[in-house]
Order: structure tokens, then C-alpha cells, then sequence
């Protein structure tokens, strides 16, 4: 039965695959088979038929963790079954006919405890020992963060397994060229487990790998803050997976293997893709790209799974090739439009997200001096920045600043932006989009709240009695980039080149704006109690993905209750019209306050209107997004982000 379950997984027979698996499970528990006494009852007084039934639990075991653990289709039932079959021995004992005692589960848990002699475990017990681990990864509870303590205990496991491994099981390939294939599948799968423990919390962008799900839905990644260790565990895993790759021996590994490679070039394209990396890395990542292609094009000849995992693989790095060649290309021959746009933009719209953020927005008073105080405020923002930013490097620290159309031709010379107005109320059947006063915003941002306030202090010790304040909102990141409504928000944020297309206003769209961009914020209090009232399972109904792992939900049928994710997706002629989010959660349990902050920079504002306008109005009229029968929005002001400050 167990081969034919590897068969059929490799086969691309998973339904087929787990029911099997399920059954073979449920027959190894009914006989037994999961105790030490079976193989003593069973095995005829013959060591080599009892360590035979030791060896039948024991690939049954890893089997399950292996398909759960690749495909994330299964949840590893036999994790949970007590079991005190003692283990298997060297391939080379079994093989020979002289086996010796056998070792039990708990002297290879605790062998660094004891005077156990660390060479004395067989590379089979280490590979059991993998899928144990495994195990406790998806036994843990739930994960909130990148800084969930329960990734660091998993991570305790997998470095304990690497740190305490003899040294003639540290590497599969022994020194005659021969593989230990206990030892390949054991380190195999510490390198997926750590893929999968970390790239959620990574900096990596998946939305190049989508597509490749042949093994596994494609898996989200919650968006953080820096270059941060869980991108490095999840590199270290890739590259150590792509080094198992050996040409001699290839054809002799289980499909499981072609889904770890595949794992491990989706985090190699991603990489790649981002531009997180230098000219030597960019060569070093093709050629991991086209090893591992290349280890799926051979593995294809006796799995099937290889094949379908390859063609996936190497139409993703085709795509972002000729992307990339087109870009070398059109910058070599003068014609690529964005050096020249971004040369424009000198304040930090497309900033990363930070940990921290105010958002200020103020009118200018009616005295004579008011507007040259303003003018000169504003040209020193980058002097107030680089004063504050000197002592402290690596906070991250900027201010986007937005003026609005009232203040706008007495503030600055420039042309007036065509699509900038005051914010338009927009008033649904149920809901109100309110518009609030304002004349120019600060969005300040650091990775610390003391750079921000500072900053603060010094803008308005300069502006003094020139301006009035309207609201002043201060924001902080929520455990993994959460809204106080418990979703990740930001999930949909374009990234790199793309949020520059999506934020900033393009030279061809309107030459006197370009590089600035339309900002429009909103201020959002939440009905806390109303919204815990509902079951999870409703709240991921108006959120349009899952709270726990942020999986994206199928749309809703056309004229029926679309989720909030689907109304504020805006499409024309087939295009997705993206805006650029920093949104931020705000409030005090003091004060029964909680809220959410919106804004949004857009290159066109009337995307963010449209967006505005189905979540209130609905679409179809009268449907209007449910999000906002437990969020009232209490601000609603619209502003334009100039490209230079210093020449308004």
C-alpha cells in the first residue's frame, strides 16, 4: 500500500493518494501495528522480518507527515497516534541481516541528556525524528505575527536537529559519491519545514509565483516591515535544497522531492523577482532557477508530478526574463519612461511600511503671515527629517506631505492637479462617506513612535500660529500588519515597480503633476462589540478572506452581497486599477476607541473614488460593503502630494 500511495501522489493522484493513505492508517492502528509488541508477535523469531514491521510503521509515519507537509492537504493524522515502535536501523544492518538492538523513540529525543552515544542512531531514526518535527510545527497553536513565540519553538527544533547531527550524517552524499537516501529525505525536510514556518512572515513578494501550485495552493505573505530573519531562514532553506540536487542519483528519489524543489524555486523566482538582491546574487538565483528546472526535467522522466511542476516554473522565470530583458533594453535605448519618472518623485510615497506613523492634518489660519510661514515649513521638511534621522539611521523616518485644493493656488505656484477637488461626500442608502476639513496633511512615518512625535514637535514648533488642527490621529502596526478587526490588511498593496505605477502620477498623464499623487484619507471607529458578536466564519464573509492564514475567498456571484476585498478591487477593461494603501490601526481601550486610519495615493484619484463609492453606494446599488455596518467613518479629506516640495 505504500507504494502505491508514493505512486499515486507522484502520478498526480492526490484524492486517490490520501484516501489510500487514510485507509493504510486506519489498518496499521485496527492490527496494531503502532505498537513495539506487534513486530515481537509478528515477526517469527526472525530479527530481519521484526525490524521489517518497525521499518512498515515508520515509512508510514513519515509518508503521512511527507504528503501533509508538501501538499498542505492533509493535516498528518498519524502525529497524533501513540505509538512505541522502537527504531529502525542503518540501511546497510537491514540489508546484511545482522541487526542489532533496537533503539527506542525517547533515547533519540533525549539523547542529549543522557551518555547515549550520538553516532549510535540510524539516519532513518534522524528522518523520523524530521517528520516529528514537522509534526509539532502543525500541532503548534495558532500563529499571530512574525513574532509569535511559537515560530521560535520551531525553529528551537530545527536548529537542535542541524546543531546535534553526528558528523557522518551531515551531508547525504557519502565520501565514495553514494547517496544516504535516509539522510537526503531527513534534510529534505527540515529545509521544507522551514520554508514553511517562515515564508509567511518573509519579505518575499509571492505574487510572481501564483500560478505555480501544481503541489500546494500558492501560500500568502503577510507583508512586514524589514529584510528580516525569516528571510533568511527561508533563502538558507532554498539554496540548502537546491544543493541536494545530484545528476547520478536523481531518478531514485521520491515525488516528494519534485515538490520541495518546487517550494524552493518558488522562494528562488520571488527573490529574484523583487530586485532584493545584487548583480552577483542575480546570476547566482538564474542558476539556481535553471538547476532546479533542469532536476524537474530529469525527475519528469518517471514522475508525472515533476513535469506539470517544471512547465509552471520555467513560464514564471521566462515571464520575469524577457520583463527583465525588455527593461534592459528599453533603458539602453533611451525608451523606458520610469528612471526619468522616479527621477521626479522626491518625497516617500511608495515608502515600506513602518511601525508607526501620524497622521496630521491642518488649515491655515486667516492671518497675512500665515501662507509664507506654511510655504517655508514646507520647504524644510527635509532639513527636519535629516536633523532627526542623523541620531537615529536606521528608523526609517519620512513625511509625505499632501495640500489641498482649497489652499492650493495661494500655497504654491504650480498648476492646480486636474483631477484635484475637495473630498466629495458620498451618501448610500445606509452609509455616509463624510467629508471633513483640511488643507494640507502630514503623514509622518518611523519604525519608532519617538521619531515620529519629534518630528511633530519640531513641524509644528515652525508652523506656530500660522495653522489650526483637524485632526491629528496617531497609528501604530498591529502585530502582523492586522486591523483591529483581527484581517492583515494591506494584503493586496502592489509592490516595487508596481506601486511606482500605481502611486505616481506619469508624465504622459499630466506633465505639471507628474511624480506626485493623489491622497485621500478617511478615519474609520469600529463597533468592536457588534463585530465579535459574528462567527468567524461570517466575519470572513465581508472581509473576503480567512482571518487566520489570510487566504483569499471566491468571489461572490455577479448581483448578489459582494465582499469588502471584491468592492474595492476596481477593474477596467480588464485591468486591475491598484492603489497604494498605508493604512493603520489607532485607538485607546481607555476610551473605547478603535479605528482604523485609510489613506491612499493613487496616480489616478478617481480610483480611489470609485472605490469609495461601491463600498457605500454597493455594487449593485444598495449592497453596499457590510465592513461599514461595523466601521463608521467619522473623516473624509482629499490632498495632492507634490513630487518636490521645494519648488511650490
Amino acid at each position: 500500500m505504500l507504494v502505491l500511495i508514493v505512486g499515486l501522489d507522484g502520478t498526480r493522484q492526490l484524492e486517490a493518494a490520501k484516501k489510500l493513505l487514510a485507509d493504510a492508517g486506519a489498518l496499521a492502528i485496527k492490527i496494531g501495528l503502532n505498537s513495539h509488541q506487534f513486530a515481537i508477535a509478528h515477526g517469527r523469531d526472525n530479527p530481519v522480518v521484526q525490524e521489517s514491521w518497525r521499518r512498515t510503521w515508520w515509512d508510514l509515519f513519515v509518508v503521512d507527515g511527507m504528503i501533509a507537509g508538501v501538499h498542505r492537504a492533509t493535516n498528518f493524522a498519524l502525529f497524533d497516534v501513540q505509538a512505541d515502535v522502537q527504531l529502525p536501523c542503518e540501511e546497510w544492518e537491514y540489508q546484511s541481516g545482522a541487526i542489532p538492538a533496537p533503539k527506542s523513540l525517547a533515547d533519540l529525543e533525549s539523547y542529549d541528556f543522557s551518555d547515549s552515544d550520538i553516532d549510535g542512531f540510524s539516519s532513518f531514526s534522524y528522518r523520523i525524528l524530521c517528520a516529528r518535527n514537522l509534526g509539532k510545527f502543525f500541532r503548534s497553536d495558532p500563529i499571530v505575527g512574525p513574532d509569535d513565540p511559537n515560530i521560535s519553538k520551531i525553529e528551537a527544533l530545527l536548529t537542535h536537529w542541524r546543531l546535534n547531527l553526528p558528523n557522518s550524517k551531515k551531508d547525504p552524499v557519502a565520501i565514495d559519491g553514494t547517496i544516504d537516501e535516509m539522510m537526503f529525505q531527513a534534510h529534505m525536510m527540515i529545509n521544507a519545514t522551514s520554508i514553511l514556518v517562515h515564508y509567511p512572515h518573509s519579505q518575499l513578494n509571492p505574487s510572481a509565483t501564483k500560478r505555480i501550485d501544481s503541489c500546494a495552493p500558492s501560500q500568502p505573505v503577510t507583508p512586514g516591515f524589514t529584510y528580516n530573519s525569516h528571510t533568511r531562514h527561508v533563502i538558507h532553506a532554498a539554496n540548502e535544497i537546491s544543493k541536494l540536487i545530484t545528476p547520478s542519483d536523481l531518478l531514485c528519489h521520491t515525488p516528494f522531492f519534485v515538490c520541495v524543489v518546487s517550494h524552493a524555486s518558488i522562494v528562488h523566482i520571488n527573490r529574484w523577482g523583487s530586485y532584493m538582491h545584487s548583480e552577483e546574487d542575480d546570476v547566482f538565483l538564474r542558476q539556481q532557477i535553471s538547476l532546479n528546472i533542469g532536476a524537474l526535467n530529469r525527475l519528469s522522466q518517471v514522475w508525472e508530478s515533476a513535469g506539470a511542476a517544471k512547465e509552471q516554473i520555467r513560464s514564471v522565470a521566462q515571464e520575469i526574463s524577457q520583463s527583465r530583458r525588455q527593461e534592459e533594453d528599453e533603458i539602453r535605448s533611451g525608451l523606458w519612461k520610469l528612471p526619468e519618472f522616479l527621477a521626479m518623485v522626491s518625497q516617500a510615497v511608495t515608502a515600506p511600511l513602518t511601525r508607526a506613523a501620524t497622521f496630521l492634518i491642518v488649515s491655515a489660519a486667516s492671518q497675512p503671515s500665515a501662507i509664507p510661514t506654511i510655504r517655508a515649513t514646507l520647504s524644510s521638511i527635509s532639513d527636519i527629517t535629516k536633523n532627526i534621522s542623523i541620531r537615529h539611521p536606521d528608523g526609517r523616518l519620512s513625511c509625505t506631505v499632501g495640500i489641498g485644493s482649497s489652499i492650493w493656488s495661494r500655497l504654491t505656484s504650480l498648476p492646480q492637479p486636474k483631477e484635484l477637488h475637495p473630498f466629495q461626500e458620498i451618501r448610500g442608502a445606509k452609509h455616509t462617506a463624510v467629508s471633513t476639513p483640511g488643507d494640507i496633511l502630514f503623514h509622518i512615518r518611523a519604525d519608532r513612535r519617538d521619531l515620529c512625535f519629534e518630528f511633530e514637535r519640531q513641524l509644528m514648533q515652525r508652523l506656530g500660529s500660522a495653522v489650526t488642527v483637524n485632526d491629528e490621529t496617531v497609528g501604530f502596526r498591529y502585530f502582523d500588519a492586522r486591523d483591529l478587526l483581527g484581517f492583515v490588511d494591506g494584503t493586496a498593496n502592489p509592490t516595487g515597480t508596481e506601486a511606482t505605477e500605481a502611486a505616481i502620477v506619469a508624465q504622459e498623464d499630466e506633465p505639471s503633476s507628474a511624480g506626485g499623487s493623489y491622497v485621500v484619507v478617511q478615519k474609520y471607529l469600529h463597533d468592536m462589540e457588534g463585530w465579535q458578536a459574528l462567527r468567524t466564519e461570517a466575519q470572513e464573509a465581508i472581509i473576503g478572506r480567512t482571518k487566520l492564514d489570510n487566504v483569499e475567498l471566491d468571489d461572490a456571484p455577479p448581483r448578489s452581497q459582494q465582499s469588502h476585498k471584491s468592492l474595492a478591487t476596481i477593474e477596467m477593461q480588464g485591468d486591475e486599477r491598484a492603489i497604494v494603501r498605508d493604512n493603520m490601526p489607532f485607538g485607546s481601550p481607555g476610551r473605547s476607541e478603535f479605528g482604523t486610519y485609510f489613506i491612499g495615493y493613487s496616480r489616478n484619484l478617481w480610483v480611489t473614488e470609485k472605490m469609495l463609492e461601491r463600498m457605500f453606494v454597493g455594487e449593485p446599488p444598495g449592497m453596499h460593503d457590510r465592513i461599514l455596518d461595523y466601521s463608521k467613518a467619522v473623516l473624509g479629506a482629499t490632498f495632492f502630494a507634490p513630487s518636490d516640495l521645494s519648488s511650490i
